[in-house]
């Protein structure tokens, strides 16, 4: 999914006072936009992709159409 500008603002504004107390999670693909003050911490999880894959199709979250895109993560 492409993000507008605009679009990526409007989820920083609206998280923005709900981050300044701290004690979340934030769970996102990327942090390009997120601000670095709301994080203390940032952890990188990583697994094989068939492994992945394979745990995604067994929730049926993985369409045939969208495999390309986990083979690409």
């Amino acid at each position: 999914m492409s993000w507008s500008h605009s679009a990526i603002l409007k989820v920083v504004d609206e998280l923005e006072d709900r981050m300044e107390g701290g004690g979340y999670i934030v769970e996102y693909h990327s942090c390009d936009f997120f601000p670095e003050r709301w994080f203390d911490a940032v952890f990188v999880l990583r697994t094989d992709n068939t492994v992945l894959y394979n745990r995604l199709e067994k929730r049926c979250v993985v369409p045939k159409s969208d495999a390309l895109h986990v083979r690409t993560e």
